[in-house]
């Protein structure tokens, strides 16, 4: 929470939205283009020696389309390359290529896989019909299917918490409307809770902990005379308590109650 107003007798504190609103979006956009634009499986037909590649994405829109003429690809190949995961070893990967008669090389998928046993299959049938080009063959390679349910749950989230789940939090003093005011703002509502100051007895951090959580919480909260709390936050860790009271003695100094 920083200070976004503050004047003798008016106070304004906030969270803030944009950055949230950023990383959010920032996630959805990741998501669906992996979902719709992000190549995943690499499928190539023979017809009578004509080829085609297609590659389509997690939701099987085309992406990229190439057509060779007939004896245009020489020889299908396996190429392998080594990859460091992390900290381990490193691995090998394959991916199966198609040498073109200009010399070029064109991938079946851009990402490297561990089934070599399957890619080497794949190779020697595409070499086979190239050497007797009649008829049709398909052939087809994914190596981002288990990515699909990931980027859905992904996407979900991302597009429940920028509706629904991420919200701004103001509080509010003015002494000139004699009035604290809790508002919490999402992109599609805002909510705005009122209370006259002379309502309120004390504000005061309260501490929270739960039987499932060991660690130590705090909230900053307003006492009503009837001895109940409104909180204005919720509950954070007990690392954050002397930002906390710090705001609570800002907003207590300018609505003039004591802070406990």
């Amino acid at each position: 929470m920083k200070v976004v107003s503050r004047t003798e007798r008016y106070i304004e504190y906030a969270d803030g939205l944009a950055v949230k609103i950023v990383f959010h979006a920032i996630l959805l956009g990741l998501a669906l283009w992996l979902l719709l634009c992000a190549p995943s499986e690499g499928v190539l037909t023979f017809t009578n020696g004509q080829a085609e590649l297609v590659r389509t994405s997690l939701a099987g829109i085309i992406v990229e389309r190439q057509s060779f003429a007939s004896g245009c690809l020489v020889e299908a190949r396996i190429q392998r390359a080594r990859h460091r995961p992390g900290d381990g070893p490193p691995t090998l990967s394959s991916r199966v290529e198609l040498l073109i008669c200009d010399g070029t090389v064109v991938a079946l998928t851009h990402a490297y896989g561990h089934r070599r046993a399957e890619m080497a299959i794949k190779a020697r049938q595409i070499n086979q019909y190239l050497a007797e080009p009649h008829g049709t063959l398909k052939i087809s390679q994914n190596y981002n299917r288990p990515l699909a349910l990931p980027a859905v749950i992904v996407g979900v989230y991302a597009l429940f918490a920028l509706l629904w789940g991420i919200h701004e939090t103001r509080v509010q003093v003015d002494r000139d409307h004699n009035r604290l005011s809790l508002i919490k703002r999402r992109i599609l509502v805002r909510q705005a809770r009122d209370w006259p100051l002379s309502w309120i007895s004390y504000l005061a951090l309260e501490e929270t902990r739960s039987s499932s959580d060991k660690m130590r919480r705090v909230r900053p909260i307003m006492v009503l005379p009837d001895g109940s709390t409104e909180p204005l936050l919720s509950a954070r860790s007990a690392v954050f308590e002397g930002e906390l009271r710090t705001m609570l003695e800002n907003l207590g100094r300018v609505a003039n109650l004591p802070v406990r």
